[in-house]
């Protein structure tokens, strides 16, 4: 196949590699982009292009004896700027920000995430305990989300840190196992005011501290976002990760509650505010999970 079979007029091509002298069309340089207006076949046998530079009006010929391209798309041009910029970023932060808050950063968003998945599993153990027919495939639900939140952690983390995570959340388990006990039963003090005939009470009443740590971390990342602010001078605005998200809805099939206002307590902010700022007042260096 020759390159006039893989070109197309209106391809957007990169320049790689210059084979002729510099003097040769000096203005043509490696890694611009051209859009491919014409394409012709020379008598060397080589390809020649009639191009136009990417955002000007400036038009060439160029063949491939005098320069090497490749095909490529605004997506990949997009995927590649955003490389560059991501490792730029990592090598302002390692600059301006303390191995603590890396480890905020980084860490404590893995620690809150497992310790929403450690209750997550307590209700899918109930629920198989119970033999809930109706939520079979919720917990189904569940299990396959799970193993898609420790392939996504997987990317940054290999098996002996994630079991370090894991190890670091039952460790904030038993630290704070007073005032996680307190937040339960605040929440299921107001369930059985509203529901009292409702069976499955603790499924439910746990399905709904899940959703709550869950929030916990958006807390968290709102901070980190301020954090940046102050240090890099930009401002980033976290979203929660869509697993979690579909966590959270899945929870929302559990407990079955559809009006939520019923949970602005006093009691209840005053006992997620008390976790909410144990958990996030630990700091959790790098080194914590290594």
């Amino acid at each position: 196949m020759t390159k006039s079979d893989i070109n197309k007029i209106g391809d957007l091509i990169k320049i790689t590699a210059r084979k002729c002298s510099d003097k040769v069309q000096p203005k043509i340089k490696v890694g611009q982009l051209f859009k491919i207006l014409g394409i012709r076949n020379l008598k060397s046998g080589a390809t020649g292009l009639s191009v136009q530079l990417s955002g000007t009006k400036r038009k060439y010929k160029i063949n491939s004896d005098s320069f090497s391209w490749v095909i490529t798309t605004i997506g990949e041009i997009q995927k590649e700027t955003f490389k560059v910029m991501m490792e730029n970023d990592e090598k302002r932060l390692n600059m301006v920000l303390s191995p603590d808050e890396k480890g905020m950063m980084a860490v404590t968003p893995l620690i809150i995430y497992q310790l929403a998945w450690e209750y997550a599993m307590d209700v899918v153990r109930m629920c198989a305990d119970n033999k809930i027919s109706l939520l079979r495939n919720t917990t189904r639900e569940i299990r396959k989300l799970r193993d898609e939140y420790y392939y996504f952690v997987k990317h940054d983390l290999d098996f002996a840190h994630q079991q370090r995570v894991i190890d670091k959340t039952i460790e904030l388990q038993k630290t704070f196992n007073c005032d996680l006990t307190l937040m339960y039963y605040t929440i299921s003090n107001i369930w059985l005011k509203y529901h009292p005939d409702w069976p499955y009470t603790q499924i439910r009443v746990t399905a709904i501290m899940v959703q709550i740590i869950i929030s916990i971390c958006d807390v968290h990342n709102h901070y980190m976002d301020i954090l940046l602010k102050k240090k890099l001078g930009g401002y980033r605005q976290s979203k929660r990760i869509p697993i979690m998200e579909k966590l959270s809805k899945l929870m929302d099939a559990i407990h079955g509650e559809s009006n939520k206002m019923r949970f602005k307590d006093y009691n209840l902010d005053n006992a997620i505010r008390v976790v909410s700022k144990k958990i996030l007042s630990i700091e959790y260096t790098f080194n914590e999970v290594q």
